[in-house]
């Protein structure tokens, strides 16, 4: 037979009609060598115990457990065998350091406060990019790690790292749950590390070359496929020096998803531009952070995604307005009221699709509201957020 039609959702919207149609088929998220994984993941270890030692969501445990195999297959050629070894070590570790329980804690700096830090090793966030990842920025111009290690020790620094990481991805898994969105590999963010003014003299040596290795296979080892590509942007010639040593520490994929580029903004801001959206360059220019690190009062990893959001769709509503096609404010006053047609329209469209005989972890769940709470994102960020845009009585078309 022919090619199924794309999905569509249709609901009112102040007096008009609304149609959605996806860019790809809901159901359908690239196998990656998953399933072989399972299969042997199960024998080892109980998925309720998975589910724990990642934090996972009772409502979207399959969505996530599908996304888990997905991303330890996928960092080992889609071998099951060593994806399983790979997979169970990083169980055990994570259980030695207690890695879910970090996404609820404070940084963990000792006695050393994160403003302390961050005048040497700081990380914002930007927002998202036009893929719906969240972008990083990872300022290293001032990163003097002799300085760094008189405020707080290496083992601390590299649990504070492990602590950065577990809570960038509660953000982005919170994110994919808001939207239960389904892209070719979920679950993923992006960087830009700015190493302005490294000198060889100032900043190059072996505690600075010990701490990046330190933090390279940390980010190997426990967060495989969790970078999408990483722009090294103001690099001056001392940086080669660095990347000479650094890249065969870096498994070949890694390395391949590092942009660098020079000091000249007029060589880098385009390339981010284009990759990143330019909401991005400005936000590096504004030094926007939506995710302000304190010592005790940091939001829930939750609270930023839903943040996250609410930025995106504001973005997108300006452009869109500006352009004259698209009245958000609408939408969004009109959300709860279509949400009970929606679900029904969307639960149809589920029912169709789990039809096709695939394993339930690979099925797509509708992006559909979890509570009321959120149900304005739900709606809007899945369109404006990961690649889409809404045109009324149209179509969703990839941007």
């Amino acid at each position: 037979g022919g090619a199924a039609a794309s999905p569509r959702t249709t609901f009112s919207a102040g007096g008009r009609s609304v149609s959605l149609r996806t860019t790809s088929a809901p159901g359908k998220m690239e196998d990656g060598g998953g399933r072989a994984l399972r299969e042997l993941v199960v024998a080892k270890v109980s998925e309720d115990e998975l589910a724990e030692v990642y934090d996972l969501e009772a409502k979207t445990r399959e969505m996530e457990l599908g996304q888990l195999y997905g991303r330890f297959a996928r960092a080992r050629k889609k071998d099951p065998t060593q994806a399983l070894s790979f997979l169970l070590a990083d169980v055990a570790w994570r259980k030695e350091v207690g890695a879910a329980a970090l996404r609820a804690a404070p940084p963990p700096l000792g006695d050393a406060a994160p403003s302390e830090v961050a005048e040497y090793y700081e990380r914002k966030l930007l927002g998202l990019d036009r893929q719906g990842r969240p972008v990083y920025y990872q300022n290293y111009r001032h990163l003097v790690v002799r300085r760094l290690l008189a405020l707080v020790s290496l083992e601390n620094l590299e649990r504070y790292h492990v602590w950065e990481q577990e809570r960038a991805v509660a953000i982005v898994d919170e994110l994919c749950r808001m939207t239960r969105h389904r892209s070719k590999h979920p679950g993923t963010m992006s960087v830009v590390l700015d190493v302005g003014g490294m000198t060889l003299r100032k900043h190059v040596n072996s505690d600075f070359l010990k701490f990046l290795k330190v933090l390279a296979t940390a980010d190997q080892h426990h967060y495989p496929e969790r970078m999408a590509v990483t722009f090294v942007i103001n690099a001056p010639r001392a940086f080669g020096v660095v990347w000479s040593v650094v890249k065969p520490w870096l498994d070949p994929k890694t390395a391949e998803k590092i942009k660098i580029y020079s000091a000249s903004e007029a060589q880098w801001r385009p390339a981010i531009d284009d990759a990143l959206g330019p909401d991005i360059g400005r936000a590096l220019a504004e030094e926007r952070n939506l995710d302000p690190v304190t010592a005790a009062d940091s939001d829930a990893p939750r609270q930023v995604a839903r943040r996250l959001l609410r930025e995106q769709r504001d973005l997108l509503s300006s452009e869109e307005e500006a352009a004259g096609t698209l009245d958000i404010q609408t939408i969004q006053t009109t959300t709860r009221e279509s949400s009970e047609s929606s679900s029904e329209s969307e639960s149809s469209s589920a029912e169709s699709s789990s039809s096709s005989g695939s394993e339930v972890f690979h099925e797509a769940l509708s992006p559909k509201p979890c509570d009321e709470d959120i149900a304005r994102e739900l709606w809007i960020a899945p369109i404006s957020a990961f690649g889409g845009r809404l045109q009324l009585g149209g179509d969703v078309d990839e941007v």
